[in-house]
């Protein structure tokens, strides 16, 4: 969401959560699910940019033949 509306992407998204399709919306199964992966230490799975990042981080210590398995 960052990507495409920059400094606004907070207001766009409570705007966006205001519409009537998520009069219903529960957080706690997503929630729940953050809490597992954390608990597992696998947060980058469930976040692919968070995991981009990591492996873009040990490429540039490591050297770009850095291999992630």
């Amino acid at each position: 969401m960052y990507k495409a509306h920059g400094t606004d992407a907070f207001g766009t998204y409570c705007y966006m959560f205001r519409e009537k399709p998520y009069d219903t919306l529960d957080w706690t199964m997503y929630n729940d699910a953050y809490l597992k992966l954390q608990e597992e230490k696998r947060v980058e799975d469930g976040l692919p940019e968070l995991r981009q990042d990591k492996i873009d981080k040990l490429h540039r210590r490591w050297g770009y033949e850095y291999d992630d398995q």
